[in-house]
């Protein structure tokens, strides 16, 4: 398996991808986006969450340390639905799932949308909500 630079930081190794950037100017976070191959423990309202496949996580610190993580998904239920990932395959999008894999880049808009776009997808969302504690998930 591949070492990841950011291995130190807690981040899983990854196959393919992951992107850094500063959301702004120099005293906005960084945000790291990649994906984790094993499941992974985020906090919620309610209970840590375990996910796995694609999430984004900020560094308030200069990249000291990345202690808020959010599953980057557009389906919070438990049952999720089929949605194409980057070799073709289906995958469950849910509340604990992203996608599983791919190529990505992300920049940020003039009005403050963070787009993330990988090899499949586009997901875009502000800063506020990456920031905030996911919910818990809904039927």
């Amino acid at each position: 398996m591949l070492e990841s630079a950011f291995d130190g930081f807690g981040f899983f190794p990854v196959l393919l991808t992951q992107v850094m950037i500063r959301l702004g100017s120099i005293d906005q976070p960084i945000m790291h986006c990649t994906f984790a191959n094993n499941p992974m423990s985020v906090p919620s309202t309610s209970a840590p969450i375990h996910v796995i496949g694609l999430y984004c996580a900020l560094s308030f610190d200069e990249g000291e340390t990345f202690a808020v993580r959010r599953t980057i998904t557009d389906d919070f239920s438990i049952k999720g639905h089929s949605q194409q990932g980057f070799d073709g395959k289906n995958f469950t999008m849910s509340y604990n799932q992203g996608e599983p894999d791919g190529y990505m880049a992300a920049t940020v808009s003039s009005d403050g949308m963070i787009h993330l776009i990988t090899s499949r997808n586009h997901y875009a969302f502000n800063l506020a909500w990456l920031n905030t504690t996911a919910s818990p998930p809904h039927e």
